[in-house]
């Protein structure tokens, strides 16, 4: 199962970095363009492109502000299409999505009052959407807008998707404020690679029913486990619910979570602040290597503010400093049924298993320069002095690159030590004494 999942992530990349087949059409988008979109001189705006596109053709999108239109029930419908951000805004044959903002706005009515945004953002049926920002998007149709408008502010997702390079950003929901999946087919996934989920909100309401206000970042639900949640080299942070899963909420799914960080959310009335995972199908349901979780919250008697997980294997990775209502220290961290933990740093942990640690995982600065968890400065990485230096398991990380894009395994000791995965996110970056021979720390982040 572990080669099988790290394959399909693999793979996952490859497909969502490629090019457009031969036999697909490329289209050129720039804002309030009315071309025919054959060229970065001749664009169509978004909205047409999507609209003459077919499955398999990619959409390349330049720098700029995007809107799906004036009504609330607006959005920009993917059916099969690659959509790609991040292009320079006069057009270019390299998209970088971090020198050239690509936006996709909810934002239709008044500016900055969301009670007139449209309910999602993205509606996908299956598709690949790579370097964009969205925002926006506010799915409260709660006694109005439709039955879906409850769901996924940012995204919805009801078919294939895979999500790369991209940040889901002030999204509100009933439930699943940044992004929602629901599958009933066997096979069908999510896939998110790459990206950054914060600052979204999944609201309960009054007198609205008790399955809502879950999965402030995230919600993932399916019928009889079908389907998958995948995240690799994701940072979840500062995501909040009225309800369980302040990060990611998923239900009879499928997971596996590599490579990722969990920081600063919070479940305000049930489990899971970083993460619940509740599985109804039985055993085997998914895997969690080489992820952090650091001040995550619920406001939960029983604990849980790192992670509630059911059925999951848990391995190389840290839970500390995370927080609840109540319970030991260790379950604050993590709590559950049927769980396999290996080789984890896990805060109060007594619990046994092999090659668990409870030791200060000393984080360079787990609150970042504003004093805040669960924003985009928290730096979850490990200072030289970390116990979670080599201190993992390399079975578990197949995955060749850490949260940064670093080597995943590297010869970290000073002195020339064991070649073995740390535990956590971030591996710790080094760099070879020229004539020497030995390995010292460097700053970190400065390896990609």
């Amino acid at each position: 199962m572990r080669r099988s999942w790290s394959a399909q992530i693999v793979s996952a990349l490859v497909l969502a970095s490629a090019a457009t087949s031969a036999s697909g059409v490329v289209w050129f988008v720039k804002p309030g363009a009315a071309g025919a979109g054959t060229s970065w001189a001749n664009p169509i705006d978004l909205q047409g492109a999507l609209a003459a596109a077919a499955a398999g053709d990619e959409i390349r999108v330049a720098a700029g502000t995007y809107k799906p239109g004036a009504a609330r029930n607006s959005t920009f419908l993917l059916n099969g299409e690659t959509l790609r951000g991040g292009y320079p805004a006069a057009g270019g044959a390299v998209a970088d999505p971090v020198a050239n903002p690509t936006i996709l706005s909810g934002d239709i009515g008044v500016a900055g009052m969301a009670a007139d945004n449209c309910y999602h953002v993205v509606w996908s049926w299956g598709g690949i959407i790579d370097g964009f920002i969205i925002r926006g998007g506010n799915a409260d149709g709660l006694g109005g807008g439709g039955a879906d408008s409850i769901y996924g502010g940012g995204l919805y997702i009801r078919g294939g998707t895979i999500i790369d390079r991209c940040k889901i950003v002030r999204n509100r929901a009933h439930s699943g404020g940044g992004a929602y999946y629901f599958t009933n087919q066997p096979g069908s996934g999510l896939t998110v690679l790459r990206s950054t989920i914060v600052d979204n909100d999944a609201f309960g309401a009054a007198g609205a029913p008790a399955f809502l206000g879950n999965g402030g970042g995230i919600l993932t639900e399916s019928q009889e486990g079908a389907g998958a949640l995948i995240m690799n080299r994701c940072s979840v942070l500062g995501n909040i619910c009225t309800g369980s899963g302040g990060g990611v909420n998923s239900l009879d799914m499928s997971i596996d979570f590599q490579n990722t960080v969990f920081s600063g959310n919070s479940a305000m009335g049930g489990p899971g602040g970083g993460v619940q995972v509740a599985s109804l199908a039985g055993p085997g349901l998914g895997t969690i290597f080489n992820c952090t979780f650091a001040s995550n919250h619920a406001n939960y008697g029983l604990g849980t503010g790192g992670a509630s997980l059911s059925h999951i294997w848990l391995v190389n990775s840290i839970l500390w400093g995370n927080t609840a209502a109540g319970g030991p220290v260790a379950d604050r961290q993590v709590y559950g049924a049927v769980m396999n933990i290996e080789y984890c740093d896990i805060e109060g942990w007594a619990g046994g298993g092999a090659g668990n640690i409870s030791g200060n995982p000393f984080y360079v600065d787990e609150l970042g320069a504003d004093g805040m968890a669960g924003t985009e400065d928290d730096d979850v990485r490990l200072k030289s002095l970390s116990p979670c230096r080599d201190a993992g398991r390399n079975s578990e990380a197949a995955i060749p690159s850490d949260r940064d894009g670093g080597i995943r395994i590297r010869q970290s000791k000073l002195l020339g030590g064991s070649v073995t995965v740390d535990m956590g996110a971030y591996e710790h970056p080094i760099v070879t004494l020229p004539g020497v021979g030995l390995t010292a720390p460097i700053a970190p982040g400065h390896v990609k």
